[in-house]
C-alpha cells in the first residue's frame, strides 16, 4: 500500500506542476493595473513556455523562479532554468507585452539537472555590456556547488564561459548524522559587483561543519577579481544568503540578507577592509532563529549547530535586524522614494515589500510593509523612470512599482 500511495502521490505532482504550466500558457502576455495605499503596481504575466517547444518545456519546468536586470531601454529576464529574454520597458506603456527570447549554449556548457527543483541559475547582473550568471553547477555526479558564468551581451546569441567554480561540492546523496535530508536549497547565489571585483554568496547547503570552515567555499561570500578570476573569501558563517547589495562603495561596505532556520531571518553588514575572520556572522553557532521540529537535537547537532541566542557574546557579527519570525528573506534594494535612509527589503514566503529605515545607532527599524501578493525573488530600481520592477515568481510576473504623484 505505501508503494502504490508514494506512486499516486509523484502523479499529484506531476499533474499539479503542469497545470501551473498550463495556466501560464493561457495567462501569459495579461496586463493588470492596480494601486495599493500610494503606489501604482502594474504587471504582466512572463511566458515560462513557449509555443515552439511547449511540450517538452511543460514535462521539464517545474520552477517559476527567475531574475531580471535593467539593460539600456530594456529589462532582461532569467528564468532559473536556463532561458532568457528581455522586453521593453516601452511595453507598460502600451499594454502589451513583446517577449523576445535571447538564444544561449547555457545547457550545453553547464551541467545542472532539470528535474531537480532548486537547481539553476540564481542572479543576473550586467555590467559594461556583459552578463554575469550565478548557477548551481553539478560539479561531478550529483554533486553540487555555486558557480559563476558570464557572457559578452548582444540580444542574439549568448556564449558562456566559467569565471568562477570550486572543487568543492556537496552530494545530494549524502545523509549525515544531524540531519539526514540534503537541502540544496541553501545555495545563496546573490552577486553584486563594486568596479573590478565580483561578489557571490554561496549557501552552506546543509554541511553545518563546513561554514566556519575558512578553507571551505561553503557558508561564504565569495570576491572574484573579474580581469584575473582570482579569488578570496570575505565572511564566512552564512546559512543561506539571498539579498546582496553595494552598501557604500567607498567605504568597501556590503549589506545582505540571511535566511534563518525557523525563524531568525537576518540583515547583515560587511566591511570588506576587515580581516575574513572579523566578518563572521556565526552561523551555524548563533542564530535567532530555532531548528525545525523534523531536526533531532543530538550531541552532533549541539557541537556544530547549539544556535545561540547572541552574535556578539560569541564572538560573532551582530546582524543589524532579524525577524523572530522567518519571512523568507529575499533581496534588498535602497528605497529611493525617500529621502531617509531606508531600504526595501523583499520576502518570498510573506510576499510583501518591507521598509526599514538605518537609526543612528547603526541598527535598523522596520517603518511598514507593502502587501505585493506574490513571492518576490527579485527587485531592481529604474532610476530615469523612478520606478522599481519585481520579478514575482508564483505566476511568474514582472511587476512594475512607482509612487503615485500627490
Amino acid at each position: 500500500y505505501k508503494k502504490k500511495l508514494d506512486e499516486e502521490m509523484k502523479k499529484n505532482v506531476k499533474l499539479f506542476d503542469e497545470n501551473k504550466i498550463l495556466k501560464n500558457y493561457i495567462e501569459q502576455g495579461k496586463f493588470e493595473k492596480k494601486i495599493i495605499s500610494d503606489y501604482t503596481l502594474e504587471s504582466f504575466v512572463l511566458p515560462i513556455v513557449s509555443n515552439q517547444n511547449f511540450t517538452e518545456e511543460i514535462s521539464n519546468v517545474k520552477n517559476l523562479s527567475g531574475y531580471i536586470e535593467n539593460y539600456d531601454d530594456k529589462i532582461i529576464v532569467v528564468f532559473s532554468k536556463g532561458k532568457v529574454g528581455y522586453l521593453n520597458k516601452s511595453d507598460f506603456i502600451n499594454n502589451i507585452l513583446e517577449f523576445n527570447i535571447i538564444k544561449t549554449d547555457i545547457n550545453e556548457k553547464i551541467k545542472f539537472k532539470k528535474d531537480i527543483l532548486w537547481t539553476g541559475i540564481k542572479d543576473v547582473k550586467i555590467l559594461d555590456n556583459r552578463i554575469y550568471l550565478s548557477i548551481t553547477e553539478e560539479i561531478k555526479e550529483d554533486c553540487y556547488n555555486t558557480s559563476v558564468i558570464s557572457a559578452n551581451l548582444n540580444l542574439d546569441f549568448l556564449t558562456f564561459e566559467n569565471i568562477f567554480s570550486s572543487n568543492e561540492c556537496a552530494s545530494i546523496n549524502k545523509r549525515i548524522q544531524y540531519f539526514k535530508y540534503f537541502n540544496g536549497h541553501q545555495t545563496g547565489g546573490r552577486i553584486d559587483i563594486i568596479q573590478d571585483k565580483l561578489y557571490l554568496t554561496i549557501g552552506d547547503y546543509n554541511q553545518w561543519e563546513l561554514p566556519q570552515n575558512a578553507g571551505s567555499s561553503f557558508g561564504k561570500i565569495v570576491e572574484i577579481d573579474m580581469n584575473s578570476y582570482e579569488f578570496k573569501y570575505v565572511s564566512l558563517g552564512h546559512r543561506n544568503p539571498q539579498g546582496l547589495k553595494i552598501f557604500s562603495e567607498k567605504k568597501k561596505i556590503l549589506i545582505s540578507t540571511e535566511h534563518g532556520p525557523k525563524g531568525g531571518d537576518e540583515i547583515n553588514i560587511i566591511e570588506l577592509n576587515l580581516p575574513l575572520q572579523s566578518n563572521n556572522l556565526g552561523w551555524p553557532i548563533a542564530s535567532y532563529g530555532d531548528h525545525y521540529d523534523l531536526v533531532p537535537i543530538n550531541k552532533y547537532t549541539k557541537k556544530y549547530a547549539p544556535l545561540l541566542k547572541s552574535h556578539k557574546d560569541n564572538g560573532f557579527i551582530e546582524p543589524i535586524y532579524f525577524f523572530k519570525e522567518g519571512i523568507g528573506i529575499s533581496e534588498l534594494i535602497k528605497n529611493y522614494f525617500s529621502e531617509d535612509n531606508q531600504y526595501f527589503i523583499t520576502s518570498l514566503k510573506n510576499k510583501k515589500i518591507y521598509v526599514l529605515e538605518f537609526l543612528e545607532t547603526s541598527e535598523m527599524n522596520l517603518i511598514t510593509s507593502i502587501d505585493i501578493g506574490e513571492r518576490i525573488r527579485d527587485i531592481i530600481f529604474d532610476q530615469d523612470e523612478n520606478a522599481y520592477y519585481l520579478y514575482l515568481e508564483n505566476t511568474p510576473k514582472l511587476l512594475k512599482i512607482y509612487k503615485n504623484l500627490n
